[in-house]
């Protein structure tokens, strides 16, 4: 045989021997990862982390205040793959994820672009004004949000102002001297 000949076989034989191995290493890869069963209705995300945890061997890395904000988790799924169920999870929670090495780490979720704009259309401003029944100014009455936080008091000529104000709040209008009247059935009315 000739030493060419002889040369170009050697070297087919190694090529095909590298990619046997590669091949061999890629099935065995696929073999080894995890597969989770699990089927939970309503449940809290911290019992679903347990239990992927118990499966996986990963471990989880969250602060309490994290997973107060969590969704409970409704999943159903059987042999499939972790990462495909971690988006599952993840998917409609306020929270997303972070895979290195064995360890998941959890953080809260940055609101996107859209999400912003959103809630900036969605707060109100509220300007206006109090005044007594003879149309008089009330310098100094309170207003604030019903079961909300922040208080803002009249100008010299009774305005306020309130920034972010949901659209579906209620305010309430203070001022010493004026007993509480009774919750009145809502109007809603719209200023220019």
């Amino acid at each position: 045989m000739p030493l060419r000949l002889y040369r170009k076989l050697m070297l087919i034989m190694r090529l095909t021997t590298v990619l046997l191995i590669a091949s061999l290493m890629q099935v065995s890869a696929a073999g080894f990862a995890q597969k989770i069963s699990m089927s939970k209705s309503s449940a809290p995300l911290e019992e679903v982390i347990s239990e992927l945890r118990k499966q996986s061997g990963y471990d989880f890395i969250a602060t309490g205040k994290i997973l107060d904000q969590s969704k409970a988790v409704t999943i159903n799924v059987k042999n499939t793959e972790f990462k495909d169920v971690l988006k599952q999870i993840f998917e409609d929670q306020p929270l997303t994820y972070l895979i290195e090495n064995n360890t998941v780490t959890l953080k809260e979720k940055e609101p996107s672009f859209l999400d912003k704009v959103v809630g900036y259309f969605n707060s109100i401003n509220v300007r206006g004004r109090v005044v007594d029944d003879n149309f008089q100014p009330l310098q100094g009455a309170s207003v604030s949000v019903k079961n909300g936080k922040g208080v803002v008091n009249t100008d010299q000529n009774g305005f306020f102002y309130l920034k972010n104000v949901d659209e579906n709040a209620t305010l309430v209008f203070t001022y010493i001297g004026f007993t509480k009247k009774r919750d009145q059935p809502r109007r809603q009315r719209r200023f220019g």
